[in-house]
């Protein structure tokens, strides 16, 4: 087959393949532009009127996320699979529907929110060394084995972690219970998901054997 063939009949895939992943970029973006502004409003009224810092820590903790999701760089591999799409965005979205109390913090509130103070710092440290390899679907962008990512393998999902538990330690209700509960059967099996596609890179298989800890040191 001469080289002028072969690219007529390769490089409509190609352009096929990178119309669809801009597609699902942009889906991607709009999606969790939506559920954020719907999360933030009363997030805002919470910080208006009883001055909440735990409010503001989730604010800001949703808000990288969407920041980095839209300033990140084109993915290498994009998970096609219905499922991980679901898991992604399941995952992600379902802690925004959590909601403060009418009356404010509960007694637990300092200590909390020294635990979400934690989660946060966490979180920031993780995707500021991920950087513009952030993002929300599964997908390589380039293997991350620094800061953080020398003790666990997902170090921002425990940084989710700790900041959800601070956030229910101060506003306990039966609804944001069910909410992070959901997050969380999501979330296990995204951390899988994610690895499975990862594993395909060997670079990621060498990073796996120095660290054995997907999300809590020693545990999980």
């Amino acid at each position: 087959m001469s080289s002028s063939t072969l690219s007529s009949t390769t490089t409509p895939t190609g352009d096929r393949a990178a119309m669809l992943r801009r597609f699902f970029d942009v889906l991607e973006k709009v999606v969790l532009l939506a559920f954020y502004t719907y999360f933030l409003v009363p997030i805002i009224k919470a910080v208006w009127h009883h001055g909440d810092l735990g409010a503001s820590l989730l604010a800001f903790s949703e808000t990288l996320v969407v920041a980095l999701v839209f300033f990140r760089r084109p993915a290498q591999v994009l998970s096609h699979r219905p499922g991980d799409w679901v898991l992604a965005f399941g995952a992600t979205l379902a802690p925004t529907l959590v909601r403060p109390g009418e009356s404010g913090p509960s007694m637990l509130g300092s200590a909390a929110v020294l635990l979400m103070l934690l989660g946060v710092c966490v979180q920031v440290g993780s995707k500021s060394m991920l950087g513009r390899r952030f993002g929300v679907v599964a997908a390589n962008r380039g293997i991350c084995a620094s800061g953080p990512y020398r003790v666990v393998r997902h170090p921002i999902y425990l940084g989710y972690l700790l900041t959800h538990i601070g956030f229910l330690c101060i506003y306990p209700s039966g609804w944001n219970a069910t909410i992070y509960a959901l997050a969380y059967c999501l979330m296990i099996p995204r951390i899988f998901a994610e690895e499975r596609l990862l594993r395909c890179d060997p670079a990621y298989v060498a990073y796996c054997q120095r660290v054995r800890s997907r999300l809590i040191p020693g545990v999980l």
